[in-house]
């Protein structure tokens, strides 16, 4: 999952085996689904060896047929240079991170509503041209005006819901947890859901991580079930390094993958 240069020279050989690799990596003996399509690899986190502009040819050699971005890396290049890399590697594009002023977003920061506003247009130009339909919408840290926080985050979302929904777009809220970012405003699937009822729009639901979910409270299996049906995109990660996925981490994805087969999850995996 990590390499990428070794694959840069795709063959068709590579790739048969690589995506063996991936289906077998990930699926487990005891689950059916899901299906090696519905895995997206986050490109602003694998295959990080290479430039970002290589890095969907990499995805792709190396068994993915869908990727996601989670950095701002992709906004220094047109959105239709993009498309053309998607293209030219037969990706589709599962989700990316809004556009923001600074790395964890701003839509929960009250004074930055402007700037919401630019990044919530520019989000919709990359929208368009490169046919995705789901981003991810990042609240920021917690600001020292906490009371207002709240109305600003729930206001920016019904906002990113008008602007976006017609298109068909999903716009994904995510906890992080605290040990990798203490101070970031929405720190819970429970604090997530409150602000989803709050916001109201079925444009707007939860980005749910094993990684982050894990490292919260746990009870991964009962909290997927809980906040399935309010879930937008899922990711998952090893726990407690973030790193593969695999029988070297605490977290049994054989089993979660097992769960996820019984609750016929059809949605993309990042």
């Amino acid at each position: 999952f990590r390499s990428g240069r070794e694959f840069e020279n795709n063959t068709s050989a590579g790739r048969q085996y690589s995506s063996c690799i991936l289906a077998t990596a990930l699926q487990g003996s005891r689950s059916k689904m899901p299906r090696p399509e519905q895995f997206s690899a986050n490109i602003g986190m694998l295959f990080t060896e290479l430039p970002f502009m290589k890095r969907f040819q990499a995805a792709y050699a190396a068994g993915f047929s869908v990727v996601e971005i989670n950095t701002q890396d992709m906004f220094d290049v047109p959105a239709v240079d993009l498309r053309g890399a998607l293209n030219d590697a037969n990706l589709k594009l599962a989700l990316f991170n809004m556009r923001s002023t600074s790395r964890l977003g701003e839509a929960a920061q009250p004074g930055k509503e402007k700037e919401f506003e630019k990044c919530l247009q520019i989000t919709k130009e990359y929208c368009i041209e490169l046919n995705c339909k789901t981003v991810h919408c990042m609240a920021g840290d917690v600001h020292q005006d906490t009371e207002a926080q709240m109305p600003v985050f729930i206001n920016n979302l019904k906002r990113a819901a008008e602007v976006l929904g017609p298109l068909g777009v999903t716009v994904c809220i995510e906890p992080l947890n605290e040990r990798l970012r203490p101070n970031y405003f929405l720190k819970s699937n429970h604090m997530a859901a409150g602000i989803l009822s709050e916001v109201g729009s079925k444009h707007v639901k939860l980005l749910f991580d094993f990684y982050h979910t894990q490292i919260i409270g746990g009870d991964l299996t009962m909290a997927l079930y809980e906040y399935l049906p309010a879930t937008g995109h899922l990711q998952l990660a090893g726990v407690p390094d973030r790193h593969e996925p695999d029988n070297t981490q605490e977290v049994n994805y054989d089993f979660i993958l097992a769960e996820l087969d019984k609750l016929e999850y059809n949605g993309y995996l990042g």
